[in-house]
């Protein structure tokens, strides 16, 4: 799990662990980086998703049309041509714990890669919450906008 969908730093300005896994690889050859005082300046990611998973659009759960997800984030992953096993190609939902305001899980809500892993059924770019609280999701190569709504009672 090396990919970061979200740190702290992106939103203060403060060196963010992906500038250091960055300059970290490059500190060889750059004298002028001292890469510890990089780490112990940066913030690790709050949380983490697979490499190649792309995520693309995300947002915050406002309303209670979901029960239980009211603060919690959905992700559009988009998906990666480049990697040996197609990954990502899915929606996400990203649990917050309401005391800590921190992530502490995930769950699929919607997978688009056939059941054997090797067709792309769709490729999500972004996400939103309708004013109705269902969940409109939109994907690239089938110009399409999906809703997730939930059902019975």
């Amino acid at each position: 799990m090396n990919s970061i969908i979200m740190s702290r730093a992106a939103f203060t300005g403060t060196r963010s662990w992906s500038a250091l896994m960055c300059r970290a690889r490059n500190s060889s050859t750059r004298p002028d980086i001292n890469i510890i005082e990089l780490a112990r300046t940066a913030i690790p990611p709050e949380w983490l998703f697979h490499a190649h998973w792309a995520p693309d659009g995300w947002s915050f759960i406002k309303s209670d049309y979901f029960p239980g997800f009211k603060g919690d984030a959905v992700i559009a992953f988009h998906g990666s041509w480049n990697s040996v096993n197609k990954v990502g190609y899915r929606i996400e939902h990203l649990l917050f714990d309401q005391l800590t305001g921190k992530p502490y899980g995930s769950q699929a809500l919607v997978g688009t890669l056939s059941a054997d892993g090797k067709a792309v059924l769709a490729r999500p770019v972004d996400i939103i919450e309708a004013p109705d609280g269902s969940l409109l999701w939109s994907a690239d190569d089938t110009k399409q906008i999906y809703r997730i709504t939930k059902t019975g009672k």
